[in-house]
């Protein structure tokens, strides 16, 4: 099986080394094709591709890894072969977005990919649809290639996940965020807390959110509380955050559910 990837972007820079790790990459297609000759110059064998006319391209399967907004438009600008299977990697964008394909499917990765990070792709979900049964298996086949933890997921399934993620990584990158805020205040950097904060995930995967958590909210230590409500006296914005994750804490724990 080849692949053909189309973009530029992170997500396709990652994706292009691990397919090329298999042999299964056959070239990228970017509208920059300066960026797609730095993409490919330590990707021996792949090709950089600058036509829209895919009729001839022997890959089974192509992956758009563009952003979601694009991905429609930009869908329907090649000419696909008879029985290409083109595949986006969004995790909320509709199957229907390649209704002009002539096989479409989902080959999300359930990932944050920031610039020149290292991807375990191994260890990344891979979540598959589509369109029908034999382009899903063609899609699963190839996500078990990259990954160990490959599954078929349809719309609804993505989407709940999607929104599960943003909770998990986005939402805690901005309580970083507020913590170095806060920190800058008596001149501390970030990095104090990288102990704390990976410590913190371990256990929560180890032994379960409600097993792991901590804290003054935890122990319903309001005298802690209301001090560090004082803190943040300078700060309504956090002051307020403080006190709504604190009463979400409240009411999440089991015995108040």
């Amino acid at each position: 099986m080849k692949v053909t990837l189309i973009g530029t972007g992170k997500v396709a820079q990652s994706l292009a080394h691990a397919l090329h790790s298999q042999q299964l990459l056959y070239g990228v297609h970017g509208r920059d094709i300066l960026q797609t000759k730095r993409i490919l110059q330590d990707l021996p064998g792949a090709k950089t591709l600058d036509n829209l006319d895919f009729a001839k391209n022997p890959s089974t399967v192509y992956l758009l890894a563009v952003s979601d907004r694009a991905i429609e438009i930009v869908a329907q600008q090649f000419d696909w072969p008879q029985a290409a299977i083109v595949a986006h990697t969004s995790g909320t964008t509709d199957l229907a977005a390649l209704d002009s394909c002539p096989r479409g499917g989902v080959f999300y990765p359930l990932q944050s990919f920031a610039q020149d990070s290292k991807i375990d792709w191994a260890q990344t979900p891979l979540l598959i649809e589509g369109g029908d049964s034999a382009t899903e298996e063609t899609l699963l086949q190839l996500a078990q290639q990259l990954s160990s933890k490959a599954q078929q997921a349809d719309r609804e399934t993505r989407q709940l996940l999607h929104v599960a993620a943003v909770f998990a990584s986005n939402f805690t990158n901005r309580m970083l965020y507020a913590a170095g805020e806060i920190l800058s205040e008596s001149k501390l950097d970030l990095q104090v807390l990288e102990s704390l904060v990976s410590q913190s995930v371990r256990n929560v995967f180890i032994h379960g959110p409600q097993e792991a958590l901590t804290g003054p909210a935890q122990r319903d230590d309001q005298s802690t509380i209301q001090h560090h409500l004082k803190l943040l006296a300078q700060n309504p914005s956090l002051q307020l955050l403080y006190q709504r994750l604190t009463d979400y804490i409240e009411y999440s724990k089991p015995q108040k559910r």
